[in-house]
């Protein structure tokens, strides 16, 4: 495990998220985001790895097990500050399979969930999917007023990604 000086602070870090989370210190955070690397549907439906020519840099990223995931979110409770927040990014069959509900609301609390729309249409065998959900999750004691003041931040918003703009490292 590293240290905690292995880390620079406030900065965009890459790595292993459960070795960096543990760096931290118990209650210093604010706010969290965690988007994990999830592809339980792709494999539920036999869609595969997204393709090496299609998506390249992401197929390769490796894919979080559920047992990661609540590891990660057990160590972002862990670094909250009380009343601190998680916003978790996951997709649609995630959310209606209740994969959330694998942590406790004495630990996290799904408070609010915010979705977006990609406009693009992407996969699916009833309905095509055009985004992803923000759960969003508070650390107890659950406050609102005293920790949310932005109170023009809608539940569902556009997210046009230009795919051209885009570059690949």
């Amino acid at each position: 495990m590293l240290d905690r000086n292995s880390y620079a602070l406030n900065i965009a870090q890459q790595g292993d998220a459960l070795e960096l989370l543990r760096s931290l210190p118990d209650g210093c955070v604010a706010l969290g985001f965690f988007d994990p690397q999830f592809r339980e549907l792709l494999e539920r439906q036999q869609y595969g790895n997204e393709g090496v020519s299609r998506q390249s840099e992401r197929a390769r990223l490796p894919a979080m097990t559920p047992g990661y995931i609540d590891a990660v979110i057990h160590e972002f409770a862990r670094v909250l500050k009380p009343s601190g927040y998680l916003m978790r990014w996951t997709d649609k069959f995630c959310l209606c399979e209740g994969r959330h509900l694998s942590i406790p609301p004495e630990v996290l609390k799904v408070v609010d969930l915010i979705a977006t729309d990609n406009e693009r249409i992407g996969m699916g065998y009833r309905t095509r999917c055009r985004g992803d959900f923000l759960l969003v999750l508070q650390k107890p004691p659950i406050k609102a007023k005293a920790t949310w003041t932005d109170h023009g931040i809608p539940d569902r918003w556009v997210e046009k990604v230009d795919r051209a703009d885009q570059t690949v490292d």
